[in-house]
């Protein structure tokens, strides 16, 4: 497995190359471009030492790829604002 942390994952994202939020927890499995890759991808962390890395543009199929080629690897899934609003409204109610 990687020994990346989520912290140089989040800084990592950052650069100027990715236009959008990327929010889905897949992301955090993912490493920015190297110098000779499609710079408008990112890429699979775990697949660093192939021949050939996989790049996505999407959250979808990223998560496609891990869940078939990496099987091990659980992508532990966030909260969205939406719920967490809900989770907040139904402890006011229930205290």
């Amino acid at each position: 497995m990687s020994s990346v942390t989520a912290e140089s994952i989040a800084a990592s994202h950052t650069s100027a190359h990715n236009k959008g939020k990327k929010t889905s927890p897949v992301w955090a499995h993912t490493r920015e471009p190297l110098e000779h890759e499609d710079q408008e991808l990112l890429y699979c962390s775990y697949c660093e030492l192939n021949d050939k890395p996989h790049g996505a543009k999407t959250a979808s199929s990223m998560t496609k790829h891990i869940h078939s080629m990496h099987k091990t690897v659980i992508i532990e899934l966030g909260v969205s604002k939406s719920q967490e609003v809900v989770r907040q409204q139904l402890k006011s109610i229930y205290r």
